[in-house]
């Protein structure tokens, strides 16, 4: 039985259970990387034609494939019945019970999906973390570290588990996701109708600011008198202490030209660096976004190398129609007159 929130033993619950769990596993892994309008028909038709596991274990990966084209990234298709048959043949048609044992034992169930799952339908008191929430978290706990490294994603996190509610996880995360997405949103947050605006580091700060009249040089624009909901992001106001420092994510590219065996001493704050040929680059797990800016500084250098090529050329032409000729140093004798 799932300990993690039912202690009884009664079956109606148990196939309860097993409903609410299998509704929650097909929704959060078909709303992976796709949008609920698009995945609502999807859903309805899935859980109408196998209702309960037993009946997705029973069915053929090529029926499932049937079923889940068009909704792309097939992969999440194939990893929903893996599981399915998993349940069924190996755990003896029981479910994981919390988040770490669905992770560990689904296949294609990461930390989000595990929590998501284990919070709504098993009731487990374990925090959810998407981008949503990273925003709330950070404005609400005054934190402007960069999200994208591992120990601040960790601390999100660990905070996301702390402040949940035991009583109501799902409720709470699902909550918390939907304030990000509504409420605090990136740009033009509705601060003034937000519930957590009392609890917010970020609110407290752009009211002092707004109570001091002192308003940063790009806010120049603005009045004396600044509301909440003009100001585009209330991280930005100033001396905050929230964002990084302007240098600190300003993409810059250095090209630099090496000949022979000659060696580049790394900065220290470089050190780890690996030299790859632009072949290996490209051919990499580095992130899109950097293979884009490495191509736009391609793109960049051979528009430099154009411009010079054509100057040269323009020069060179006005260099030869100015150039004399040997007849220019000479003059023609004058013609003798026949008598």
């Amino acid at each position: 039985m799932h300990k993690c929130c039912y202690g009884s033993q009664c079956c109606l619950f148990s196939c309860l259970l097993e409903n609410i769990f299998l509704l929650v596993l097909v929704s959060e892994i078909m709303l992976q990387q796709t949008q609920v309008s698009t995945v609502i028909g999807y859903f309805d038709t899935w859980m109408k034609k196998w209702p309960t596991v037993e009946d997705l274990a029973s069915a053929t990966l090529e029926e499932v494939n049937q079923i889940w084209a068009g909704l792309g990234y097939y992969s999440r298709a194939r990893r929903l019945h893996e599981g399915a048959v998993k349940i069924v043949k190996e755990l003896n048609g029981e479910f994981p019970n919390d988040r770490d044992s669905l992770i560990h034992q689904l296949p294609g169930v990461g930390r989000y999906s595990g929590s998501a799952v284990a919070s709504i339908a098993l009731g487990c008191a374990v925090g959810v973390v998407d981008g949503n929430v990273n925003r709330v978290l950070a404005r609400v706990r005054g934190i402007g570290a960069d999200i994208n490294i591992q120990s601040t994603t960790e601390h999100m996190w660990s905070l996301a588990d702390k402040i949940v509610d035991p009583e109501r996880p799902g409720d709470f995360n699902q909550a918390i996701m939907e304030l990000g997405a509504t409420v605090c949103s990136p740009k033009t947050p509705a601060c003034g109708s937000c519930p957590l605006r009392l609890h917010c580091v970020a609110y407290q700060k752009s009211e002092n600011q707004q109570e001091k009249s002192s308003i940063s040089s790009h806010f120049k624009k603005f009045s004396e008198k600044v509301t909440l909901s003009e100001i585009s992001d209330i991280e930005c106001l100033a001396d905050c202490d929230l964002c990084l420092r302007k240098e600190d994510w300003d993409v810059r590219v250095f090209l630099i030209s090496l000949s022979g065996e000659k060696k580049l001493t790394w900065p220290s704050r470089y050190q780890g660096g690996q030299w790859m040929t632009k072949e290996e680059f490209l051919a990499s797990a580095t992130s899109t976004a950097m293979k884009k800016v490495f191509k736009s500084m391609e793109i960049s250098e051979q528009k430099c190398t154009n411009k010079k090529k054509k100057l040269n050329n323009e020069d060179n032409s006005s260099e030869a129609k100015k150039q004399k000729t040997i007849s220019h140093f000479f003059t023609a004798a004058p013609k003798k007159k026949i008598p």
